[in-house]
């Protein structure tokens, strides 16, 4: 066939440059600071030598219900959980709540 006798396998293209393969991005190392003071160090997709966090799980009354803390609800999101399932009874956690065995 004269499309086999013609065809010639193209030359490599060793002038251009090869373009970076990595795929994850840059990690750097962050210090975590947590409510009650203690922190550590993540490394972290975040350009910040540090992060304060107010909320998490030490603090917050969603976290810890034994505690007599207010929930703030900054966006209304509680509000409207409150709103959409207040017929659903109490789920309050309470160190007595146990079942009933009958």
């Amino acid at each position: 066939s004269i499309l086999a006798r013609d065809w010639k396998p193209r030359a490599l293209a060793s002038s251009k440059p090869v373009a970076s393969t990595t795929r994850h991005p840059e990690r750097f190392l962050t210090q975590i600071v947590l409510s009650d003071g203690s922190s550590f160090r993540v490394r972290c997709t975040a350009p910040r030598e540090q992060v304060k966090i107010t909320k998490d799980t030490r603090s917050h009354p969603l976290w810890n219900p034994q505690t007599d803390q207010k929930v703030d609800d900054e966006g209304g999101y509680v509000a409207t959980f409150q709103k959409k399932f207040q017929g659903f009874g109490d789920f309050s956690y309470s160190k007595n709540n146990t079942a009933s065995k009958d």
